[in-house]
């Protein structure tokens, strides 16, 4: 039986991304479109040849290259126009930022082309202002009019664009990850004994942290938490930013708390499967990957309440603990209350080991199968 055709349009390679496509071609014909290699504040190095779909890599006009200097993910390409006139698949699925031009041509063309095409997005923003909120509204608009479907990045993700006048046929796939990455028999042993001689002294409790060194993933306030108490713990922070020297300054000399840097993919899994707990106190993420992260590995999870993945597979006290985005204190709580409690830490731990099957990659691929069945059924 010839396999349905599925195109996928989006602005590039992540380590994510790239898990869940391996899982959809397992289903589908799969073609992969990305508007660029890479954008300005990312560092993954990634090998995005795959033999098990199809890459195409469009290059952003000069004028593009420019304006993402303040916004990252703007991408435009003239090259984008032949692709979408000699696409061939069955079904279209359309991600990246809704108003950018690459989005906006992408909705029109193949629409008019006749193609079934799906928009993937995460929650939206909302904002005080009415005029912003107008202006968004009218730059979903070609969502709403060429898209048969949302496929949505949280159920939250579905109320924001309901707010925004997009009422599609939805489907709920939130970014997830290949976990069987962070299984710690497929790890090597000897790496990972290393990173315990190095990290897990008198089998310190270790707390694990990954984002940008931004002022938005709100580093700082993980930091004073752990400054602030008196527990043996070790805090290992990953990622990179400009926020590294404010940061190296409120650690001062705790040698409890270090910075290990930027971390490649294929070297998380150790991390967190020298962890005890992960910890996470961003202002805002639509979703967070890390989460899925630590879920995969079955850790207990401490998050802000700004974290879309959290709020939607966090249960406070059962498999984690959600916390105030600024709430140094209640961080500092959650943390001592999972350093003082090892049956607790295994509880919340079973919790996710047992729950991580479903928030993978091969999980909601095959809710995606079922989906566009349906629609080309339609």
């Amino acid at each position: 039986m010839e396999r349905i055709r599925l195109s996928f349009y989006t602005n590039i390679p992540t380590p994510y991304q790239q898990d869940f496509f391996e899982a959809l071609a397992v289903y589908f014909d799969l073609t992969v479109v990305y508007y660029a290699k890479t954008e300005l504040d990312r560092q993954w190095s990634i090998n995005s040849k795959s033999g098990s779909y199809k890459v195409y890599y469009l290059t952003d006009t000069v004028i593009a290259r420019w304006i993402q200097k303040r916004f990252k993910d703007y991408h435009y390409s003239w090259s984008i126009i032949r692709r979408l006139v000699e696409d061939r698949s069955d079904y279209i699925i359309i991600s990246g930022a809704y108003w950018i031009p690459n989005t906006i041509l992408a909705l029109f063309l193949l629409r008019i082309r006749g193609k079934p095409i799906a928009f993937f997005g995460e929650r939206l923003t909302s904002s005080n202002s009415k005029i912003k909120n107008y202006l968004k509204r009218i730059t979903l608009l070609p969502v709403k009019w060429n898209c048969r479907r949302l496929l949505a990045g949280g159920k939250e993700a579905v109320t924001t664009y309901n707010s925004y006048g997009i009422t599609l046929p939805f489907s709920v796939i939130p970014y997830n990850i290949d976990i069987s990455r962070f299984n710690k028999y497929n790890l090597n042993g000897e790496r990972l004994e290393k990173l315990r001689t190095t990290y897990k002294i008198d089998n310190q409790f270790i707390l694990l942290s990954s984002g940008s060194l931004i002022s938005r993933k709100n580093m700082d306030i993980i930091i004073k938490s752990v400054k602030n108490s008196l527990v043996s713990v070790c805090l290992l922070i990953i990622g990179e930013g400009n926020e590294r020297q404010r940061l190296e300054k409120l650690i001062e000399n705790d040698s409890r708390i270090r910075l290990i840097g930027f971390i490649q993919a294929d070297e998380l899994p150790y991390y967190y499967n020298l962890a005890d707990a992960f910890v996470f106190a961003s202002q805002y993420d639509g979703w967070g990957v890390v989460i899925n992260e630590a879920i995969a590995a079955g850790l207990p999870i401490i998050c802000s309440d700004k974290v879309g993945a959290a709020r939607e597979w966090v249960i406070d006290g059962v498999n984690g603990f959600i916390c105030p985005a600024n709430g140094v204190t209640e961080f500092q709580v959650a943390i001592e209350k999972l350093v003082s409690c090892s049956d607790l830490v295994k509880e919340q731990s079973f919790y996710n080991q047992t729950f991580r099957n479903s928030t993978s990659s091969a999980y909601y691929a095959e809710i995606v199968n079922e989906v566009i069945k349906h629609d080309l059924r339609v």
